[in-house]
């Protein structure tokens, strides 16, 4: 971005402050652990703005499985992953953290 911005004076240095990335998430309390929402329509967004997309019709896969953090306190987060059908890319839609295994992921 610093050689395009002699060009575009206007353009940020910085391509967080481009896409507008906040310096801090909200996260909920959710059943004994923490929960961050990045969002559906923004992984979507971001995907599609920055590939060629030719689909009429937008097929979903979705995934939850749980990964340890550090074996010595049993951490361990459960991404909420997304898949657009027909392609390799996978999309974060948002992270619960705990040390245990979510019971209920509705808030």
């Amino acid at each position: 971005m610093s050689i395009l911005k002699p060009v575009i004076p206007d353009l940020p240095l910085d391509s967080r402050t481009l896409k507008q990335t906040p310096r801090s998430v909200q996260k909920y309390d959710l059943d004994g652990g923490y929960y961050i929402h990045y969002g559906l329509k923004d992984s979507l967004t971001d995907f599609l703005l920055s590939n060629n997309v030719e689909m009429e019709v937008l097929e979903l896969n979705f995934n939850v499985d749980g990964l340890p953090l550090v074996k010595s306190t049993g951490a361990q987060v459960w991404p909420i992953l997304m898949n657009i059908k027909n392609t390799y890319a996978v999309l974060l839609v948002g992270v619960y953290e705990s040390y245990f295994k979510p019971k209920d992921i509705s808030p």
